[in-house]
């Protein structure tokens, strides 16, 4: 009996055929012709068979776990930069806010993923991380920033990424800071 070797797989190539996956996702969910991430479709996007895919990622919903990651740890990187800058107050949530919006406008897929209309068919746990994202962003920004990015987020996908998040961002905010002065009587 004749023994093969082993095949070893070189890490890099590993690490590069993952990477162009999830690339090739973060794409397609910025297509607003592409509904779904189906996993042939993808492998076809990106080149690679489809047995690639199964072999860097257990099902679609790991994939998207990745994305939302990566969209989480941008947006919390983006949080502390303004937080180091910018002393405590309205001023320092607007510019979350308005740096949440810019990355969502540079980054079509990430607001697809934190709306939620990829995840439907996924597992309960993807949905359940974006609402619990939803529902920190007030402690972050305030609450009227809160809607708003929530508004612009929601518009951006909707109109299949032509209106922009960002959008006469700067007037928008200068109006909930006028307002958050008002005295209330």
């Amino acid at each position: 009996m004749v023994r093969r070797a082993k095949r070893t797989e070189d890490p890099a190539a590993l690490a590069a055929g993952r990477q162009a996956l999830i690339t090739g996702m973060a794409e397609r969910l910025a297509d607003p012709e592409f509904p779904s991430t189906a996993n042939r479709a993808l492998a076809e996007h990106v080149g690679h068979s489809w047995g690639l895919i199964g072999k860097h990622f257990a099902s679609r919903a790991q994939m998207l776990e990745v994305l939302l990651d990566f969209t989480e740890q941008s947006i919390d990187s983006i949080a502390r930069q303004v937080i180091q800058r910018t002393p405590a107050g309205p001023l320092r949530q607007g510019r979350i806010a308005a740096g949440i919006l810019q990355f969502m406008a540079k980054n079509p897929s990430s607001a697809r993923l934190l709306m939620g209309d990829v995840l439907l068919r996924e597992k309960g746990r993807l949905l359940d991380r974006t609402h619990a994202w939803w529902a920190a962003l007030p402690a972050m920004v305030g609450p009227a920033r809160a809607e708003l990015v929530a508004g612009r987020c929601m518009l951006f996908v909707v109109s299949r990424f032509r209106r922009q998040p960002d959008d006469r961002l700067d007037a928008v905010l200068e109006q909930i800071e006028q307002k958050e002065l008002e005295p209330l009587w």
